[in-house]
């Protein structure tokens, strides 16, 4: 019969006490370590991530979402691109294109102006309408690139 013994957790891991396995001394995602200490001593560390930021997890420290992407919980593991016609007003949130301009790609922090006479309702990927004035010829679709 082997007699039993404690052995010394290896780096990278934590033992808690009467612990039988290592643990690895890693955040999940959506977490991260928010010990002073540069070694993660307990899953008990990991503090969630919060809004406007991700943490990947691991020794990944919270990360702010780039322009155009937004955190809009808590714990999230990435940033979420905001979609066509849409923009990211904050970190936190997207918010519909307002009428006159759009936003033809998903992940834009500012909407584009239409240019002149076309215009757009709110949360439009194109400018497929005429400001007042004028109209529509030949049915073009009024994407900015044709003009």
């Amino acid at each position: 019969e082997a007699a039993l013994s404690c052995v010394p957790c290896d780096p990278g891991f934590f033992c808690p006490e009467g612990s039988s396995a290592q643990l690895p001394a890693s955040c999940p995602a959506g977490f991260y370590n928010g010990n002073a200490s540069t070694t993660l001593e307990s899953l008990d560390d990991c503090v969630g991530c919060a809004l406007g930021s991700f943490c990947a997890g691991g020794a990944a420290q919270p990360t702010a979402c780039a322009p155009g992407s937004i955190a809009p919980s808590a714990n999230m593991s990435a940033c979420e691109l905001c979609p066509k016609g849409h923009y990211a007003a904050s970190r936190t949130a997207c918010e519909e294109c307002e009428a006159g301009t759009y936003a033809a790609s998903e992940g834009l922090s500012l909407c584009t102006p239409c240019p002149h006479p076309l215009s757009s309702s709110s949360g439009d990927v194109t400018c497929s309408t005429c400001k007042e004035g004028f109209y529509l010829l030949d049915g073009t679709n009024g994407d900015p690139a044709d003009i």
